[in-house]
Order: structure tokens, then sequence, then C-alpha cells
């Protein structure tokens, strides 16, 4: 049986450069170039030579990315206007691919029941 009342709470964790180089697939003078375009989120700063990223925000902005480019009227203005933050954005993200999951697996069960008449 599945769940179809899915909740995932996001995990905060902070990350370098590195890991959000790898997480994004930019390189990292494309994510300070767009953060001074103001394009990417901005780093924290931990220390006084040492600044990181909160996941839940890097998240948020590959769900943006993700959600625009597969839904085509998702644009940018129109998450940011209905999100009022990176940890909403990243929750209805979660929500709509468990949602999806939950819709494969009733169709192949649907299919495998079709099957057994």
């Amino acid at each position: 049986m599945i769940d179809r009342h899915l909740y995932v709470r996001p995990i905060l964790y902070i990350l370098s450069i590195k890991e959000v180089s790898r997480r994004t697939s930019l390189s990292k003078a494309t994510v300070y170039k767009r953060i001074r375009a103001g394009e990417f989120p901005r780093p924290a700063k931990l220390t006084a030579g040492r600044v990181g990223w909160r996941s839940t925000d890097i998240d948020a902005w590959i769900g943006k990315k993700t959600v625009s480019a597969s839904m085509g009227t998702w644009d940018t203005e129109i998450v940011q206007r209905e999100f009022a933050s990176s940890d909403d954005l990243v929750m209805e993200f979660l929500r709509m691919t468990a949602a999806a999951a939950v819709r494969k697996q009733l169709a192949r069960e649907a299919e495998k029941g079709a099957g057994d008449v």
C-alpha cells in the first residue's frame, strides 16, 4: 500500500563552494558570476575566511530551474511570488515529485491487476 500523504522535511546542511558546484553542475566561476548578477543564492559568512550555502537554498534554486524547465508555465517570477521561502519551494517540489512517483506506482499496479483478469 502506498502512503498518499507523503511529507518530507528538508534537512539543512551547510555546503562549500565545491559541494555547490557539484550539486548544480556549475563551475565555481559561474556560481560567483550568477551571484553578482543576482541569479543565484548568496552564501552566508561562517567565519572570517569561510562562507557556505544553506542546502535548502541550493535545492530551491535547482527546484526552480527544473520546475521551470519541466512545466513551462512556471517561470522564476511566479515561483518566487508563490513561495515565500526556499523551504516552501523545496517542500512543494518534493510533494510534486512524490505525487508523480505515486501516480506511476498506481499505474503499474493497475496494469498488473488488469493482466491478472
